[in-house]
């Protein structure tokens, strides 16, 4: 046994078993023995309640777990009225990392818009642009924006966070804050990096690296807190009790919810329920103008949109060039905070460089009478109305239209928002 216990590593060492001798026992020898052999090499036992009980006798701890890392056990105990035989099950729950899932709903950030990057970008995209003749092919000057934006921006090993509510439920609404002022500090502290000056204040970086560690310490108390509550919250059920122990070893299995039901059968495959929302979104026009012939009245004919229309008149209207200053004025007044494929401080970065190509481009397509087919594509994104979430139909239609690059998609579901692939819009 010494031979055994030293070979051993010197940390983080958990032994667990029936060790047919009883802690409870204060006046044994053997248990004094055992004791102190254990406690001479640092172990010492997690379980201190019975853990063995007969009918008409005394409860025994003769099963127990021995670690010589103790200041690691977070939860330990034994599951009552689930008995094995006469014996008790026992467990314990350790401070440890949890193993990373690649099922685990990440958000993916390829690119990194810092400012160092973003003249980094313009340069290179001032010194290309010139280079670019337009012509009918748009796709030319969107491949030169995209090479240029991958070039200075993209980053070599994409960044990830896991940092969502279904995810963490121990991030609290103050957690959440507290997270935004982490990065508020951070952002005080980068911003004052210069040339003269590659390390920043010193008092602001101080300030954020303090803020930084305490709020580190508050996420791992609220969420070593929220798991033990979970655990006493449900001790009378085993089964959510295993579940519990299940997602804490990274062994629970993740389920798309809602699932869909489609033909009359509930779907949880991600793809088919994206390609069925797209026939049903592509079927609603079509399918209202079948019910419409269906219930036409026979005398009521229906008029043409073109019946609507005052009589035409040549020379009415005359459309003017586009100019590089109207290009550039339009995306002074974009807002920030509007979705797009790219970010909308990044087009107004860089708005001086193209607006002059980007110009040609427009009349050319204009006076050809064309709409550049990567302009139609769309994201489009079903959102739940009312009724049962389950259908199809209770789903409507909302479509973020790509401007000129395709971002890595997110997770495909997101409570009750799904995110469809993309297509050309009609």
């Amino acid at each position: 046994m010494d031979y055994i216990v030293q070979i051993l590593p010197k940390s983080d060492v958990h032994v667990l078993g029936d060790f047919n001798i009883d802690l409870l026992k204060e006046s044994s020898t053997d248990t004094e023995l055992f004791e102190d052999f254990f406690l001479q090499y640092g172990y010492a036992p997690v379980i201190s309640i019975p853990t063995h009980e007969r009918p008409n006798c005394r409860g025994t701890c003769i099963d127990n777990i021995l670690t010589n890392s103790s200041e690691s056990v977070m939860l330990s105990g034994t599951l009552p009225g689930h008995k094995i035989g006469d014996h008790t099950p026992i467990f314990e729950f350790l401070k440890t990392d949890l193993p990373k899932s690649e099922k685990q709903g990440k958000t993916w950030k390829i690119y990194d818009f810092s400012n160092t990057n973003l003249n980094k970008f313009v340069e290179q995209l001032s010194s290309d642009m010139p280079n670019l003749v337009p012509s009918a092919q748009f796709s030319e000057f969107q491949d030169l924006f995209n090479k240029t934006l991958d070039n200075t921006c993209k980053l070599a090993k994409p960044k990830e966070t896991k940092r969502t509510p279904l995810d963490n439920p121990w991030i609290t609404d103050g957690i959440a804050a507290a997270v935004n002022k982490k990065h508020d500090l951070r952002k005080n502290w980068t911003d004052s990096i210069t040339d003269k000056n590659p390390a920043g204040d010193s008092v602001l970086r101080e300030t954020f690296r303090k803020y930084r560690k305490l709020l580190q310490h508050i996420v791992n108390t609220a969420k070593n807190t929220y798991k033990c509550n979970k655990i006493l919250e449900n001790k009378e059920d085993s089964r959510k009790t295993w579940q519990l122990i299940n997602e804490l070893r990274g062994k629970s299995r993740k389920v798309v919810k809602p699932p869909f039901l489609i033909n009359n059968e509930r779907i949880f495959e991600r793809r088919i329920i994206a390609n069925e929302f797209n026939k049903y979104f592509n079927s609603i026009a079509s399918n209202l103008n079948d019910a419409i012939e269906e219930h036409k009245i026979a005398d009521l004919a229906l008029k043409s949109f073109e019946d609507y229309l005052f009589p035409s008149r040549q020379q009415s209207m005359y459309l003017e060039d586009c100019t590089p200053d109207e290009i550039m004025e339009i995306v002074k007044n974009f807002e920030n905070n509007k979705s797009s494929d790219i970010p909308i401080r990044v087009i107004k970065k860089s708005v001086h460089v193209f607006s002059e190509t980007l110009s040609i481009y427009f009349n050319i397509l204009m006076k050809a009478g064309k709409f550049p087919d990567i302009l139609k594509l769309g994201k489009v994104t079903p959102v739940f109305k009312k009724g049962n979430p389950e259908l199809l139909g209770n789903y409507r239609p909302t479509t973020q239209t790509s401007l000129w690059k395709e971002k890595q998609p997110k997770k495909l579901m997101k409570k009750e928002t799904i995110y469809l692939n993309v297509f050309k819009l009609t």
